[in-house]
């Protein structure tokens, strides 16, 4: 594999079972895989590329640079604790970020999907911006850059005030607290 030696079992003429590892497969690309025969064989096979599909990101400004952005995901590793980081392009550290299975408090798992940025409360400044997903401490997968004008934060809603209301009440006014809340 790729000019470094696998451990092989020889099951017939035309058949053999190789050991790959999991560094093996660990990120996605071509393997190129040749079979060499004993010094007195004939010699080396041909090649055949092995294909590892690797996760990816999809991602693109939106039509009117406003956000928000969605970033489409597949072919992941589907393990816990993987998150999509949003950085800015020209460098730093990340600016928003969800759990790949989405929000910031599920951790479970997630192959394929779809993300929304930037995520309920956060506002962006105008710039371009990248996509990292990470495994691990380890960038598996990223896109961009997308470029955002005037980024409207998504709202939040932290609380009501009144928190209930009896049934039959008169009308009233309800003040909402949270963030993210825009003139109109």
């Amino acid at each position: 594999m790729n000019g470094s030696e696998r451990q092989t079992t020889y099951v017939s003429a035309t058949e053999l079972k190789a050991q790959l590892t999991a560094a093996d497969v660990a990120s996605g690309g071509g393997l190129d895989i040749t079979v060499v025969t004993p010094p007195l064989g004939v010699g080396t096979s041909n090649t055949k590329v092995l294909t590892v599909v690797g996760p990816s990101l999809s991602c693109a400004s939106p039509a009117d640079r406003k956000g928000p952005v969605e970033l489409m995901f597949s072919n992941g590793p589907g393990g816990t604790g993987e998150w999509v980081g949003l950085y800015p392009a020209a460098g730093g550290s990340y600016v928003d970020w969800q759990w790949i299975a989405g929000g910031r408090t599920d951790r479970s798992t997630a192959t394929t999907g779809t993300l929304v940025f930037p995520t309920a409360g956060v506002s962006l400044s105008e710039g371009e911006y990248r996509f990292k997903w990470q495994r691990s401490g380890t960038i598996i997968a990223e896109c961009g850059p997308v470029t955002l004008l005037d980024v409207v934060p998504q709202p939040a809603v932290s609380g009501l005030y009144p928190a209930d209301v009896v049934a039959g009440s008169p009308g009233f006014t309800l003040h909402v607290s949270g963030s993210g809340f825009v003139p109109t």
